[in-house]
């Protein structure tokens, strides 16, 4: 995300990429005001699909099987059914191979604490961004609400994981600048109206819109930061 203001207007010195990026931030504001959706024109737009970096999609696949993995591990410990860690190493090894250092010490750990738990749980909605992003989700739905837990979980138990990760191909950059560009700006609306005490507009989901923020951030590379250190400034 570039840090340009975009609030100036265009000029003839203004390059393709800059206009690229100035018409999709003008796509997103509409849509956004056309679900009662306000946010502030000084919001800076984010890269272009020319000058972005996106991770491999080798790296994309991997890091899918980490998150998988990071989730379900604190789905079965809230449940109390706990998944032994060799059990699902043997099924998943390519996750184990792709976990951050917070996502292995997790694993590590015999007893995480609460909030580790909620938060990693959480997990699978960073899963389902990347999934879309992978062309394994036909569509990235308006986040009123968690994602479908059970085609989630099914994307990731019903193939083979190393045909899944040689053949990985991520959708065109455009769509995945448009839905990081969609959802910084929903983030800015959510945090907003948190931090003046009112409801999240249109029903928007805060906790999910922050978790897509935050994978297509590392999708994008954004700050040259790795998994665990990926900011998500509004």
């Amino acid at each position: 995300m570039t840090v340009n203001s975009g609030a100036e207007p265009s000029s003839p010195t203004e390059t393709e990429a800059e206009a690229e990026s100035r018409a999709r931030r003008a796509r997103t504001e509409a849509r956004l005001a056309a679900a009662g959706i306000s946010v502030p024109a000084h919001l800076p737009w984010i890269e272009s699909a020319d000058t972005v970096t996106l991770r491999t999609p080798t790296e994309v696949a991997r890091r899918t099987y980490a998150l998988f993995l990071t989730a379900m591990r604190a789905d079965s410990l809230l449940s109390d059914a706990e998944i032994p860690v060799e059990e699902m190493r043997e099924r998943f090894p390519q996750g184990f191979a792709a976990f951050s250092p917070i996502e292995a010490a997790f694993f590590a750990a015999a007893e995480p604490e609460k909030q580790t738990l909620i938060n990693s749980l959480w997990r699978y909605e960073s899963l389902a961004t990347l999934q879309w992003a992978l062309g394994w989700a036909e569509e990235l739905p308006w986040p009123t609400t968690i994602c479908d837990l059970d085609t989630v979980i099914a994307t990731m138990m019903d193939a083979d994981p190393d045909e899944r990760v040689a053949t990985a191909a991520l959708r065109p950059a455009a769509e995945i600048v448009d839905a990081l560009d969609l959802h910084f700006r929903l983030h800015w609306a959510t945090r907003h109206a948190g931090l003046e005490g009112r409801p999240n507009p249109a029903d928007l989901d805060g906790g999910v819109i922050m978790e897509r923020h935050h994978a297509l951030n590392w999708l994008i590379t954004f700050m040259g930061e790795d998994w665990d250190d990926v900011p998500t400034h509004t």
